[in-house]
């Protein structure tokens, strides 16, 4: 379970509480447009990323594993890589990214996120970590 004490993740826990997750992605609410939604949730992913990575780690796990919450949790995923690469912060990439993906479509769910949100380069943590998703997938070959 996501801990619920007060820090700069608290925007992020009260989001999960509110069920603010049902309508990322497109849908617009009587008070805030999907867009700026959206963009407030990426804001937040990337500030908790920078500020506590762990955390943001197994808030995404959460997010994705047990709150069945599968859009955020890419999103959040793909948010996450690009802020720690953007600070030259290397670790942990990979196996959030790896951690979301659970169903065959969603790597080509996340890159689809990537290329609109970050253009058509790919860094290889997050290369590597679709990699390792799609290989727990994948049966292996006959031998």
């Amino acid at each position: 379970m996501v801990s619920l004490h007060w820090s700069s993740r608290g925007p992020l826990n009260r989001c999960a509480g509110e069920g603010y997750f049902w309508r990322l992605a497109g849908e617009d609410a009587f008070y805030e447009s999907a867009r700026e939604r959206d963009n407030r949730f990426t804001a937040l992913v990337r500030e908790t990323t920078l500020d506590d990575p762990e955390w943001t780690v197994r808030f995404l796990r959460w997010l994705r594993s047990e709150a069945n919450f599968r859009t955020a949790a890419l999103v959040g995923a793909a948010e996450f890589a690009h802020a720690r690469l953007s600070v030259g912060a290397h670790v942990l990439s990979r196996s959030v990214v790896s951690s979301v993906l659970q169903r065959a479509d969603e790597p080509g769910e996340l890159l689809g996120y990537w290329f609109a949100a970050h253009g058509r380069a790919i860094p290889k943590p997050v290369k590597r970590g679709i990699a390792d998703a799609v290989s727990v997938c994948t049966p292996s070959a006959p031998t």
